[in-house]
């Protein structure tokens, strides 16, 4: 399955971010970068909240917006 997914760049925000959090496939994901995409707090609690990414080793959450919720959420 998929093990690394960058949309660093890219204009995703939040509503990508959910789908992403959400999809089982993802389970196999270990590195995600998300670095300038318009990412939040929602979209950190999302994350920090998915049964699906509990393995991820690497996130890449550079120049967004996260607020200490979004910070303290991803521990």
């Amino acid at each position: 399955g998929l093990r690394a997914l960058n949309l660093s760049g890219n204009p995703c925000g939040d509503a990508t971010v959910r789908l992403i959090a959400e999809a089982a496939g993802m389970s196999g994901l270990r590195s995600l970068g998300l670095a300038r995409t318009g990412t939040t707090v929602s979209g950190a609690l999302d994350i920090a909240a998915s049964p699906h990414l509990k393995g991820l080793e690497e996130l890449d959450l550079g120049g967004c917006v996260l607020g200490d919720e979004g910070a303290l959420a991803l521990g």
